[in-house]
């Protein structure tokens, strides 16, 4: 894949920050869309072992595998990434930001902001931009999930064909922003917030 889109795949042997990695490449080579990167790490894994000479065969194992991180700039989500497991039984887990999708709505939509990370230090007009964060549970995230993890497990196309992913939400945040009108009110406000 990596080579099909003349993209770099790297292996990584120390901690790396990887989504900074990824969005610095994808700033450089201005992509708006398709496959940033691909980084492959060793970590620990649940996989199975075959026992041959016990009743239950096949029993469930912790080993250290391969898993490789497929780093994506969608048009719709932003920078994603999906990180697959390389030993049976292939888990996938993809990794998104919903201040990043509403940064790419409000892009879209000529509404300016100001971010810094993951915080929005400052939007235009904030009730749009809210209607459009009410949209975020709307997303079809069944065939958007599906799509990523047929990108990435050639299987499902024909060994495992007609089989699909089970998804479940691991991890859901959700943020409360304060929004200040104006300075003096924010500076009214951090005694408080402090205390």
């Amino acid at each position: 894949m990596a080579e099909q889109a003349r993209r770099p795949i790297q292996y990584l042997a120390q901690p790396t920050k990887m989504e900074a990695l990824a969005r610095e490449l994808a700033e450089r080579d201005g992509l708006q869309d398709g496959l940033v990167c691909i980084y492959s790490v060793l970590e620990p894994c649940r996989t199975y072992s075959l026992r041959w000479n016990q009743p239950d065969h096949i029993q469930p194992a912790k080993r250290k595998c391969l898993f490789l991180y497929y780093y994506f700039m969608d048009r719709e989500l932003g920078l994603i990434h999906v990180k697959r497991q390389t030993w049976f039984p292939l888990q996938l887990q993809i990794y998104l930001n919903g201040h990043e999708w509403l940064a790419h709505k409000l892009t879209r939509h000529a509404i300016r902001y100001s971010k810094l990370d993951n915080v929005f230090l400052w939007v235009a007009d904030f009730p749009r931009a809210q209607t459009f964060a009410d949209r975020f549970v709307t997303v079809d995230w069944v065939a958007t999930l599906q799509r990523y993890a047929r990108r990435v497990n050639p299987l499902l196309a024909d060994l495992l064909h007609p089989l699909l992913y089970y998804w479940v939400s691991a991890q859901v945040e959700y943020a409360t922003d304060l929004v200040f009108k104006n300075p003096q009110a924010l500076r009214d406000f951090v005694p408080r917030l402090l205390e």
